[in-house]
């Protein structure tokens, strides 16, 4: 046990509901001090468990919070904090409640700059999140983006495709999944012909409100990515 460096702890959440945490025994015991990989799926957590997750000694290089009912701009601000002090390289934060203020708190800060894979799907964090995103000049080194929900709350418009397509920062983005938004044509053009997501190489959207029409009509006037 003491060369592990991967732990996965789940709780089934469906019929059940989230299960409360207490992370202090967990992060005192010695033979988890290697651990680089860690997954919390179904447990409540707060800003104050992120807190010990940044002060505990754990090398944390991946990182996966899921349902965990974090939520707002206190949970974003104390995972921003916890990026920058681990230097993370993946973060997975799908099913949590973050929204648009807890969107703009993460990407205030300038300590996500090893960060390679983002899951905020299912966060609803709107086109406000998305914009925050899209401004993060830590953001740099991101690869891998999922901005995805099922959700009928803060749903991304266009407003989010142009932000996108205008992001100076997600220049080596190479994978980007927007499905369950009712992104119409116009913010699909900005994407495709955006000369900024250069890299980009697999888009995986939902496009309920254009025909394939309308979207190749607004296509083709600047150079395609």
């Amino acid at each position: 046990m003491k060369q592990l460096e991967s732990l996965v702890l789940s709780y089934p959440t469906y019929g059940h509901g989230q299960c409360k945490l207490d992370l202090a025994p967990l992060l005192e015991v010695p033979h988890l001090s290697r651990i680089r990989s860690l997954a919390l799926d179904g447990y409540r957590l707060n800003s104050r468990s992120i807190g010990m997750l940044t002060k505990s000694p754990l090398p944390l290089g991946h990182l996966r919070l899921e349902n965990a009912r974090l939520k707002g701009a206190a949970s974003g601000k104390a995972l921003a904090r916890l990026a920058a002090k681990k230097t993370l390289r993946s973060l997975e934060l799908k099913y949590n409640e973050l929204g648009p203020k807890g969107a703009e708190a993460l990407f205030a800060g300038d300590g996500l700059n090893d960060l390679r894979a983002l899951d905020l799907s299912a966060n609803e964090v709107g086109d406000a999140g998305v914009e925050a995103l899209c401004q993060c000049e830590s953001l740099g080194e991101l690869r891998w983006l999922n901005l995805s929900s099922n959700s009928a709350s803060h749903q991304l418009t266009d407003r989010s495709g142009i932000a996108l397509g205008g992001a100076r920062n997600l220049g080596r983005l190479e994978t980007l999944h927007i499905t369950g938004h009712p992104i119409a044509a116009e913010g699909f053009a900005a994407i495709f012909e955006s000369p900024d997501l250069r890299s980009l190489e697999k888009l995986d959207a939902y496009c309920p409100r254009t025909s394939m029409a309308d979207l190749l009509s607004r296509c083709g006037r600047n150079e395609p990515i």
